[in-house]
C-alpha cells in the first residue's frame, strides 16, 4: 500500500519537474518571455490541478496545446490513477470500508434494507412458516 502511494508521489513530482522545464522552454521559444523555473513550478501546479489563477497564461497555439496537455494529464492522474489506486484503497484498508465475506451463523436470513421487495419476501417467509415476529419491530409489513 505505501509503495503505490510512494510511487503516486514520485510520478506526480516528475510530472511537475518535467512540465515546468517545458514551461519555461515554450514561454522563452515561443512566447517570447521569460519565467523563472519556479513560475514555471507555480504555474504547472494551478494548471495541473485545474485551478488556473489566470495570471501567467499562453497565448501561441503551441502553449495552448500544452496547457491542454498539462490540464488533461492532471485529470487523469487524479481521477484516474491517484484516487482508484492509491487513495481509496488506502481509505478502505485504514477505515476499515471492507465488507465481511462470511458470517458464522446458522438458520438465519439476513435483509439488509427496507423497501417494496423487503416487504413482499417477509410474506413469503410467513407462507413457509418462518417466524418473522422479530421483523414487526422494524418492518412494517
Amino acid at each position: 500500500m505505501r509503495s503505490r502511494i510512494l510511487n503516486s508521489i514520485l510520478i506526480f513530482i516528475f510530472l511537475i519537474l518535467f512540465y515546468s522545464t517545458l514551461f519555461v522552454a515554450l514561454m522563452q521559444n515561443y512566447e517570447g518571455r521569460s519565467y523563472s523555473i519556479v513560475d514555471g513550478f507555480y504555474w504547472v501546479i494551478a494548471t495541473i490541478t485545474t485551478v488556473g489563477y489566470g495570471d501567467i497564461y499562453f497565448t501561441t497555439p503551441a502553449g495552448k496545446i500544452f496547457s491542454v496537455v498539462v490540464m488533461v494529464s492532471g485529470v487523469l492522474y487524479f481521477f484516474g490513477f491517484l484516487l482508484p489506486y492509491a487513495i481509496i484503497p488506502w481509505a478502505e484498508e485504514r477505515l476499515k470500508l471492507v465488507l465481511p465475506t462470511s458470517v458464522k451463523m446458522s438458520n438465519h436470513i439476513i435483509i439488509c434494507g427496507y423497501n417494496l421487495f423487503t416487504v413482499e419476501f417477509c410474506k413469503i417467509l410467513r407462507e413457509f412458516g418462518v417466524n418473522t415476529s422479530f421483523l414487526k419491530k422494524t418492518l412494517k409489513g
